[in-house]
């Protein structure tokens, strides 16, 4: 991922260059206030901290006819995998000063999370390890805000820092769904319905006559803690949950 985005990012590069310094207008770095959108591409995954008895297995007490009973093996493992989503958004800024913007950036994105759980089991005669994933869809309405950190202009380039925060509502939640009726095996992992990130990213502005056209690579990564905790096999062994994006964005204005 990181290696395509450092390929396209050149190609952008290449091709300013090749522009032969025309200094074209596009954008309107000198207005106080201005408007476009942009595109989102991003990857992401849970950063977990696990409680110090995570590998028990996991009894139920309502199991086996009220008399209880482990439903689970014991853990080898858990861990997350990055899965890509995508988004859409629109872009407001504010100009402070010749090289700070305040940005914000109000979007919709759509995005799968992964959790697996790798199981030993304890009888001879069936070595190795089971798993099963667990799937966290989201469809969030996300309200980044950041400030744009730029460099002076060099003819048709300008380069950036930005760091800021962003708040998240999950609007398509599993929280929301009702898996009461579910054995303790196939309860769903669930996630807070809101939470905030930090964020911290680069990218370049490219200017064109009439535009202004920006790629833009960016990390975000959750304050405090996401996990809705109940009292599940997937829930219990986990301390903490984190979630942590790596996105790619392209402006246009």
């Amino acid at each position: 991922m990181i290696k395509n985005i450092a390929i396209l990012f050149f190609v952008f590069f290449c091709f300013v260059s090749s522009s032969k310094a025309q200094s074209w207008g596009g954008g309107n770095d000198d207005n106080t206030f201005s408007f476009g959108f942009h595109f989102q591409y991003l990857t992401s995954e849970y950063k977990i901290l696990k409680k110090e008895n995570w590998k028990d297995p996991y009894f139920d007490p309502a199991a086996a006819e009220e008399k209880g009973a482990y439903v689970s093996d014991k853990l080898a493992a858990i861990y997350s995998k990055p899965i890509a989503g995508s988004g859409v958004g629109g872009i407001f800024k504010v100009r402070l000063h010749n090289n700070i913007d305040l940005r914000f950036t109000p979007m919709l994105t759509f995005s799968e999370r992964e959790l697996y759980y790798d199981y030993l089991p304890p009888l001879v005669n069936n070595p190795g390890v089971s798993t099963i994933k667990k799937n966290v869809q989201a469809a969030m309405f996300e309200m980044p805000m950041a400030f744009k950190l730029k460099s002076d202009r060099f003819y048709d380039i300008r380069p950036y820092l930005l760091i800021g925060t962003k708040y998240s509502l999950n609007i398509a939640s599993q929280k929301k769904v009702d898996d009461r009726a579910f054995t303790a095996i196939e309860k769903l992992v669930k996630n807070k319905d809101w939470f905030f990130s930090y964020e911290a990213g680069f990218g370049v502005d490219i200017y064109f006559e009439y535009f202004k056209m920006t790629p833009e690579v960016k990390l975000s990564y959750s304050f405090n803690d996401i996990l809705k905790h109940e009292n599940t096999p997937f829930a219990n062994p986990i301390d903490q949950l984190f979630l942590r994006s790596l996105c790619f964005s392209l402006f246009l204005q």
